[in-house]
């Protein structure tokens, strides 16, 4: 079982940045999400993945700093629950991580911003 991350949720990278999920629902191509958790739309894996700025990231070298700018998921998230007919619902036991074009793939925070639903 796992907690299914709506929109209300963030990632957090270790350099102390966060990405909020707001408005991945209304991306351009993303597929209508009509399951609400507390007002707020589940995310899809595929609408979670890509391009994404986290925000006051510290991350810092000697070339100077840059954030955390895109996410990165290897899990394939909740099995049993799709949005879309197709996408998996992100869980926020996935495995997500953020990218720093200098410092690499990092583990990334997921806070999934409901603790109502729990999904397989």
């Amino acid at each position: 079982m796992g907690t299914p991350v709506v929109e209300a949720g963030s990632f957090a990278c270790t350099h102390g940045g966060k990405r909020k999920l707001e408005g991945l629902s209304g991306k351009p191509g993303a597929a209508k999400v009509p399951l609400t958790v507390s007002g707020s739309p589940v995310v899809p894996v595929t609408a979670a993945g890509g391009l994404g700025q986290y925000e006051n990231c510290g991350f810092s070298d000697n070339a100077g700093t840059l954030a955390c700018s895109s996410t990165s998921i290897t899990t394939t998230g909740a099995t049993k629950l799709t949005v879309g007919g197709s996408s998996h619902v992100l869980l926020a036991s996935d495995t997500v991580q953020s990218v720093n074009t200098r410092a690499g793939t990092i583990t990334a925070t997921v806070t999934a911003g409901q603790s109502t639903l729990t999904a397989k």
